[in-house]
């Protein structure tokens, strides 16, 4: 019943999310008229990034911190998700509709997946084909405002086509972040892209000669700016990022479509627009398109996973098998798949014992594996670690290498997988303070079922396992 609650209210938060985005169309609509496009941006950001940045300190830690080697892939997220996405985004504004911004703008999902398809190789169903298909018609019908002379006399409302070029810099964006994603925080590569927004629009700025005109703006103008600061890009963000940790992202995607159906409303209220028979049709076209691609991948993905799970029943019952032969005593709690501490945490199972982070690492030279195990809610100084233990240059191992050595896939990273080290290659880091707990509760071995042993037959196991284990105070 409590994760039936905590659901619904994600629900309605997500719900809210999409209607603070669809006042971004509005509220751009709005401040296009008094401030040029790069300085809006320049303003929004500024406010975003003194707003976000302290949020993302909190909520990360001791992690809020980039290396100089990620600052190139940190700029280019900035320069394209950023800079070049909201300075079209404003420039679109001051020549179309917000509705048919909005519009346009929901097509970017469907963008992404043309760009994975040509670029990284990804492999489209049918189904998936007919959704873009679908979504551009949408836009076809959106641009043309239902008058195909458009396209026979290339006739096309400028402020559409900026949206377009807008529509391209965002997925450029999510594409390129997910492989940054794998070693650096959603979060944190949000906060810091609004900094590299802000550092490159100041300069920009200038030449928009915002001196004669800021005396002018009318507090309608800056109040457009602080909202599109507070709510769409810090409030809206941090909604869909629990989200995704509590209900998916292919749900979450499902209530982001909802987005142009606030705009048409929103825009229709404030800023009198006029809601057409076109405009709903192509709404209506857009949102079915979206829908049909990121559904059908979300099913592909369960598809691929049901396939596979009778290796990882197998995988599982070897962890059962073996505690059973050390006569370990053991609880399981079935859960939902989870691939973070954080989505475990929000599953609420309510059980007894330490819940444990494992962390799978490898020296500098990758001939030294480590699998580091501590408090959930412990962080890691991967430098004072590798001090601890004699490693030097520790970092975080390949999927692949993790495969090899433990058998295991990320997100049901455990200590059982030094089941199968069979050549003892993997050295076990433990945080001292675990030595202590009553219980501990690891993943046997995959990512739908937590289990719960006394902390002395997990020692136990270790022992029995073989690998080399250092008993070190991580704090």
């Amino acid at each position: 019943m409590r994760k039936i609650e905590h659901e619904k209210q994600v629900y309605l938060l997500m719900t809210l999310a999409a209607f603070f985005w669809a006042g971004a169309f509005v509220g751009g609509k709005i401040g296009v008229q008094e401030l040029p496009p790069v300085t809006l941006t320049f303003f929004r950001f500024l406010l975003a990034t003194f707003i976000f940045f302290p949020m993302m300190i909190k909520t990360e830690g001791d992690s809020w911190r980039i290396k100089r080697a990620d600052i190139p892939d940190i700029f280019f997220l900035g320069l394209t998700g950023m800079v070049g996405y909201h300075v079209l985004f404003f420039l679109s504004l001051k020549f179309t509709s917000a509705v048919n911004t909005a519009l346009i703008s929901a097509v970017s999902p469907v963008i992404t997946t043309l760009l994975a398809c040509f670029l990284a190789g990804e492999v489209l169903g049918v189904k998936r084909w007919f959704g873009v298909i679908i979504a551009f018609l949408g836009v076809l019908l959106t641009i043309s405002e239902g008058n195909w002379e458009v396209f026979k006399n290339l006739s096309f409302n400028i402020g559409d086509l900026f949206m377009i070029a807008a529509s391209l810099c965002k997925s450029v964006y999510i594409i390129a972040s997910r492989k940054v994603s794998r070693r650096i925080s959603p979060i944190v590569i949000t906060a810091y892209s609004f900094l590299v927004c802000t550092i490159v629009c100041f300069p920009l700025m200038i030449l928009e000669h915002p001196a004669g005109i800021l005396p002018h703006v009318s507090w309608s103008g800056w109040m457009s700016v602080l909202y599109m600061a507070v709510f769409p890009s810090c409030f809206s963000y941090f909604i869909q990022q629990i989200s995704i940790k509590s209900v998916g992202a292919s749900k979450t995607t499902i209530f982001e479509n909802l987005t142009p159906v606030f705009t048409i409303i929103l825009s229709a209220v404030i800023l009198s627009e006029a809601i057409t028979l076109i405009k709903l049709i192509s709404a209506g076209i857009i949102i079915a398109g979206v829908y049909i691609n990121s559904v059908h991948n979300s099913q592909s993905k369960e598809k691929i996973q049901t396939g596979g799970q009778q290796m990882i029943r197998e995988s599982e019952q070897k962890v059962y098998d073996v505690l059973e032969q050390l006569g370990i005593k053991y609880e399981r709690h079935e859960h939902k798949a989870v691939y973070t501490m954080e989505e475990l945490n929000l599953a609420d199972l309510g059980i007894k014992g330490e819940d444990c982070k494992n962390l799978f690492i490898k020296n500098r030279k990758g001939n030294q594996h480590y699998l580091v195990i501590v408090p959930s809610a412990q962080r890691i100084d991967l430098k004072k670690l590798g001090e601890k233990i004699g490693a030097v240059g520790l970092s975080f191992a390949s999927e692949e290498r993790l495969k090899k050595y433990l058998g295991l896939t990320p997100g049901a990273v455990s200590p059982y997988g030094l089941i199968n080290d069979k050549d003892k290659e993997v050295q076990v880091v433990v945080d001292e303070s675990l030595t202590s707990a009553d219980y501990v509760n690891f993943h046997p071995n995959v990512n739908t079922a937590t289990i719960t042993v006394s902390a002395q037959d997990f020692f136990r196991f270790l022992k029995w396992c073989g690998n080399k284990v250092f008993y070190v105070n991580l704090l």
